[in-house]
């Protein structure tokens, strides 16, 4: 079978927007600045690789990194594709590197109460950190819903330094959610070792003592919404220009997109 032809580009909140609500379990796109990598085969746009600053300023803190150093993986929505997961991520992963030098490394999250145990990044020799502990999540009237960090009884929030209106979760439906499984992946050898010393043992499904396989059990809900509040690495990622020629049509799966680097 021959393989199809794989582009990618960064693509417009449009499009990224018409991937997550078609292909993510949760229509919801996440916030503030965000890198938006668009995947296309053979010329038909097929989903979305979605980086952002996560819902935590201290994400990348256990591994002595600012918050202007360490970004999350926060959406991996893609439709029927033929091009093997951990490819497209790994694609993904360059061109954000080469485009957000300051980034150094990446953030993402597994959901084990929903079967995923992160077999893609297990696959890519992600590091695994262990499993975040339960939390909650609020959702507002119009069904949104916000990370426990990302809500304030006072109705404001102050990140880095600036206030911002947020939802009081006395307003909100309040939902109890199981840890995740975390995951980090190293862009920067500087900071490898460092990483690499919080290392544990992969988890796996229950029940299966199979080697993990490259499946799509990692699109389940990867907590964190991007900051209101840019790092400047995100910030700087996309010139204007660039910007500009990569706008969506009408119809974003008309999108073209270029050969892969």
């Amino acid at each position: 079978m021959t393989s199809p032809l794989l582009r990618l580009d960064f693509c417009s909140h449009e499009a990224a927007r018409y991937a997550v609500e078609r292909w993510y379990y949760r229509s919801e796109m996440p916030r503030g600045k965000l890198v938006r990598v668009g995947v296309w085969e053979d010329g038909q746009f097929i989903g979305v690789v979605i980086f952002g600053m996560g819902s935590s300023s201290d994400l990348g803190s256990r591994w002595q990194l600012t918050c202007f150093e360490c970004c999350e993986m926060v959406r991996l929505a893609l439709g029927e594709h033929k091009t093997a997961l951990s490819r497209i991520v790994s694609i993904a992963l360059r061109m954000l590197k080469k485009h957000s030098p300051g980034i150094k490394a990446v953030v993402s999250f597994s959901d084990p109460s929903a079967g995923h145990v992160g077999t893609v990044y297990q696959a890519m020799n992600w590091v695994f950190t262990g499993e975040t502990a339960p939390d909650k999540r609020y959702i507002a009237a119009d069904g949104t819903e916000y990370h426990s960090r990302a809500v304030s009884s006072s109705g404001m929030k102050v990140r880095l330094g600036i206030s911002t209106p947020c939802p009081r979760p006395q307003d909100c439906k309040v939902v109890k959610v199981p840890g995740k499984y975390r995951y980090v992946y190293p862009l920067d050898e500087s900071v490898r070792a460092r990483i690499e010393a919080t290392r544990k043992a992969y988890p796996k499904k229950k029940n299966d003592n199979r080697a993990g396989s490259d499946t799509l059990d990692t699109l389940g809900f990867q907590p964190g919404k991007g900051g209101s509040i840019p790092t400047p690495a995100l910030s700087q990622t996309i010139p204007a220009d660039r910007r500009a020629r990569t706008r969506a049509p009408a119809h974003p799966a008309r999108q073209t997109g270029r050969d892969v680097p």
